[in-house]
């Protein structure tokens, strides 16, 4: 009995530390995930509101102005899969002929579902000067305990005046999308 009490002890110990290591794993994966954004959104030029393409994945995209003087801005697309619990990023050079990277995994195990889509837009207006994009995640395997993140990036050089802006018929759709001419959401 004592060998027995022994056992399930380390195999209780054994399971916390694979629950607190999956948590621990799913934290690091959503950081990562939300650095990328932060970098990249917070000097975006515009950004389009989310929506859905033809695959049935969340798409949500923006434009950042160019680093070196006469290059071209670059877009980037990223995808939520609700079906493959994917979170992944392409990118391209603003032009006439785009050529789109592969797509690059940057999280799996994610589980955001329909009520709780990872990509909120805000366009500019009264409440703020510039557009913001709200990136929540819900990142884990299967039921198990994960990691649940949120922030807020500030599209610091767009304004009311921002193509993407644009929503007429306030349907929460820009009505001028950038990004999107030769490289649509698949």
């Amino acid at each position: 009995t004592v060998i027995a009490g022994f056992m399930s002890g380390v195999v209780s110990m054994t399971r916390t530390t694979a629950r607190a290591q999956g948590v621990s794993d799913s934290t690091t994966v959503a950081r990562t995930v939300l650095d990328r954004f932060d970098k990249q959104v917070r000097y975006s030029s515009a950004v389009n509101s989310p929506g859905f393409g033809a695959s049935g994945s969340y798409y949500v995209e923006y434009l950042d102005p160019s680093q070196v003087d006469g290059a071209n801005p670059a877009c980037a697309q990223w995808r939520f899969d609700p079906t493959g619990r994917t979170i992944a990023l392409r990118t391209w050079t603003d032009s006439t002929t785009p050529s789109p990277s592969g797509w690059n995994t940057i999280a799996t195990n994610v589980r955001n579902v329909a009520t709780n889509l990872p990509f909120v837009f805000a366009f500019a207006g009264p409440a703020s000067l510039h557009q913001q994009l709200t990136v929540t995640l819900d990142i884990g395997p299967g039921s198990l305990s994960g990691a649940q993140a949120s922030a807020t990036y500030v599209a610091r050089n767009t304004s009311t005046s921002t193509s993407s802006n644009t929503d007429v018929n306030s349907d929460h759709v820009s009505d001028s999308p950038v990004c999107q001419l030769a490289i649509p959401r698949p």
